[in-house]
């Protein structure tokens, strides 16, 4: 069975878009506040809505006590890790960060590049996330398809 077309382009919602799930209203507000001066969007999800996978970003901030028992982080790293070699898996986890704000430590984790786990309780811990998104969305608006798709080809034949 072939598997479905995939679109391989990064939109440009994608590329300008970070995914915010958490119960920390000062945090929420800090990072609308620095995305709205980076010209980036910021997407509030609905802990009991599959927002986590429907909503592409590159930047993805979640408390994850909010959303494992109705099953959302399941679905989330189903549609991540489920097939590592298929287009979709690929599309979602290149590029992009994960920052999870939340004190779990025995949950399987998204494979994406960059997964980070902050506590919000430690010093300058806002500021370390949102350098972090800084250095992804640089990254991220850095990078052509055509760049992708060379560092794609040439990681594929070292396999």
């Amino acid at each position: 069975m072939s598997e479905p077309t995939v679109n391989m382009k990064i939109t440009p919602m994608w590329d300008k878009t970070i995914f915010v799930q958490v119960g920390v209203p000062r945090l929420e507000k800090e990072i609308r506040k620095w995305a709205s001066t980076h010209q980036l969007d910021v997407v509030v999800g609905n802990p009991e809505d599959p927002d986590i996978v429907a909503c592409p970003c590159f930047g993805l901030i979640i408390d994850r006590s909010l959303i494992i028992e109705n099953e959302m982080y399941s679905l989330y790293l189903d549609s991540v890790n489920d097939d590592p070699d298929s287009k979709l898996s690929k599309v979602m986890k290149t590029f992009s960060i994960s920052i999870f704000v939340d004190d779990i430590k025995d949950l399987e984790l998204p494979l994406s590049d960059v997964v980070l786990q902050v506590n919000l309780n430690q010093k300058n811990a806002i500021k370390f996330i949102l350098k972090n998104l800084e250095l992804a969305s640089k990254l991220v608006a850095g990078t052509s398809v055509k760049h992708i798709e060379a560092v794609d080809k040439y990681l594929d034949n070292q396999e």
